[in-house]
């Protein structure tokens, strides 16, 4: 994360492309500091380490902007021991726990929707109800033997899935914690002209060896999140089976959700076609560097 404050002044500005992307930017970090916002008291946030790059790339400084809602303490994931020294911390009702940092009473896990982050959330948090700093029942917080318990709430980005509510249930966490939400992060600015899904594994892998169609679902929602910016796309064609299972999910998406293209109907365009490339139809392209 200090890293990123080096990086602030190199964001691109994302106005100078053929669509201004700006405005992604600019939704996504209001996306998260709402998440934010919406959890009372001092806070810690708890962040996947494969979303880190994305999360980056909404604000360079972001330690620094969390700090300004509440966020007193940022943790990855995979940090088994900070995140116990912050569990004993809120357990024990003292201002510091045991690291010397200060303590909390509100977690905010930040992960991708995937079986192991759903174990280790699970693993988190029954050390928490282990401390003393845990829920009780229906993630109401249950008071601890000298203070508030933690309120322990969960954002899966993109989205949340069926396998990762079923870990859940299966750890017998659920009860524990106060919210199970999504992050909407389905697409990021990275240049003027360049947008990433920022799929942990890049998605490709998932798609043609283990059959899993999410990513195609991802790039689906992402097509939908730029009509919902700049207007519906006119013309959505492609080349290979996974750009047609895309394009028909896009289009499926428009008749189930007509309210999220609403306040863009009638709009004139922005983007006038958009073109989706199956990457088993090209492999050798992104092996070229020139």
């Amino acid at each position: 994360m200090a890293r990123a404050r080096q990086l602030k002044s190199q964001l691109p500005p994302l106005d100078t492309g053929p669509v201004p992307l700006i405005g992604l930017r600019t939704w996504a970090r209001k996306a998260l500091l709402d998440i934010i916002d919406s959890r009372r008291g001092r806070k810690a946030v708890i962040v996947d380490p494969s979303l880190t790059p994305a999360l980056t790339c909404l604000d360079a400084s972001l330690p620094d902007l969390l700090a300004e809602h509440g966020v007193a303490r940022m943790l990855y994931l995979d940090d088994a021991r900070g995140i116990r020294d912050m569990v004993s911390g809120a357990a024990s009702g003292s201002s510091t726990d045991s690291s010397g940092q200060a303590a909390v009473r509100s977690v905010v896990f930040l992960v991708r929707p995937s079986v192991a982050c759903a174990q280790l959330v699970a693993e988190a948090v029954r050390g928490a109800r282990s401390a003393g700093g845990g829920g009780a029942g229906g993630g109401r917080p249950s008071p601890g033997p000298h203070g508030p318990a933690l309120e322990i709430s969960l954002f899966f980005a993109p989205r949340r899935t069926i396998t990762c509510d079923r870990v859940l249930e299966e750890e017998g966490v659920v009860g524990d914690i106060a919210v199970v939400g999504e992050l909407p992060l389905e697409v990021v600015a990275l240049e003027d002209d360049v947008i990433s899904l920022e799929l942990a594994g890049g998605g490709f892998k998932e798609c043609v060896v283990a059959g899993d169609s999410g990513p195609l679902f991802a790039a689906a929602r992402a097509v939908m999140r730029l009509q919902a910016m700049f207007g519906l796309i006119p013309r959505l064609t492609g080349k290979g089976p996974a750009a047609a299972a895309v394009r028909d999910m896009v289009v499926r998406m428009r008749h189930e959700n007509p309210g999220l293209l609403a306040p863009v109907a009638g709009a004139p365009p922005r983007i006038a076609r958009a073109i989706l490339l199956d990457r088993e139809v090209d492999l050798v392209t992104p092996m070229m560097t020139q």
